[in-house]
């Protein structure tokens, strides 16, 4: 498991493309811990010795990652995600949506979702407009 801020013991597991954005307090689980109880459960320790299942996660690429996020083993993000804060992803992402929930589900297309933004802001910034111009709007200056 990883904590963004620390390393975890098995973080070659987990595969970060470009452009991937990720707030604080995200967690990638690569790995379950069910072997401890069947180990020394009555009922199943004899049928075998219980090791634990990995699984690796791949982050592919322009995906945005909401803060406290789960991720669990075995998932892929595709391209082009976004993924609401809280969120624990327990399946695949298909490409080009957002996702938000436990389990996270699909909310919208990532195409909508910036149509939206676009039109609730009622203005159309790009990275080179100038920073005063949007503090002004957001800060209603």
């Amino acid at each position: 498991m990883l904590h963004i801020g620390g390393v975890p013991s098995d973080a070659f597991l987990i595969s970060i493309g470009n452009n991937v954005i990720m707030a604080a307090g995200i967690e990638f689980v690569t790995h379950d811990i069910f072997y401890h109880m069947l180990n020394y459960n009555e009922k199943y320790k004899d049928l075998a010795k219980f090791y634990p299942h990995f699984e690796p996660i791949t982050i592919k690429d322009n995906v945005c990652i909401g803060g406290f996020v789960k991720i669990m083993p075995g998932v892929t993000i595709n391209n082009n995600v976004i993924i609401a804060g809280g969120s624990v992803v327990t399946k695949d992402v298909p490409e080009g949506v957002v996702v938000g929930g436990n389990p996270a589900r699909v909310i919208c297309t990532t195409d909508e979702f910036v149509q939206r933004r676009v039109k609730e802001s009622g203005q159309h910034f790009t990275i080179n407009d100038d920073i005063g111009d949007i503090m002004k709007l957001f800060w209603k200056e």
